[in-house]
C-alpha cells in the first residue's frame, strides 16, 4: 500500500549449513527461508534473498579458492534447486559486501566478478536442468 514493489530479504546460511563434502543446508532453515519468501510473493513483491554476513568463511576465497568454492557452489546450487519453480519475481544476490582487502582494490575486484561468474553459471545450469527434466 506504500508502493513499494521490491524486498530484499538478507540471509545467512554459514550457521546452518553442515560439513564437507555435502554443505547440507539445514531443512528447517531453507524451509523458513521459502516462507518469508512466500509471503513476501503473496503481497505481489518482487523478492532478492543473498548470501549476508558471510564474510567469516567467504573471504577464505582470496587464500584457498577451490575450498571455499565448494561450499560455496553446493549452498547455492541447494537454493537454486529449492527455488527452481518460481519466476521472476524471486532474484538471487550472490554475495554481501565481500571484501577481499588482502589482495587490494584491483585483484579484489577480479576474485569477486570470479566468484559471481560461478555463481551466474550455478544458477544457469540449475535453470537448465530444470528446464531438460520437465
Amino acid at each position: 500500500s506504500e508502493g513499494f514493489t521490491t524486498i530484499r530479504v538478507p540471509v545467512t546460511w554459514k550457521n546452518h549449513v553442515g560439513t564437507a563434502p555435502d554443505y547440507a543446508i539445514r531443512r528447517e532453515w531453507l524451509d523458513r527461508v521459502q516462507q518469508v519468501v512466500d509471503w513476501c510473493r503473496e503481497e505481489d513483491l518482487y523478492v532478492i534473498i543473498d548470501m549476508h554476513h558471510e564474510s567469516s568463511w567467504l573471504t577464505n576465497a582470496s587464500k584457498d579458492y577451490d575450498q571455499t568454492m565448494r561450499e560455496y557452489r553446493a549452498i547455492w546450487t541447494q537454493i537454486a534447486v529449492r527455488f527452481q519453480d518460481y519466476d521472476e519475481h524471486l532474484i538471487f544476490e550472490s554475495m554481501n559486501e565481500i571484501g577481499f582487502d588482502d589482495l587490494g582494490d584491483e585483484k579484489g575486484c577480479e576474485l569477486q566478478n570470479r566468484i559471481n561468474a560461478e555463481f551466474t553459471e550455478r544458477i544457469r545450469e540449475e535453470e537448465s536442468r530444470e528446464k531438460v527434466e520437465r
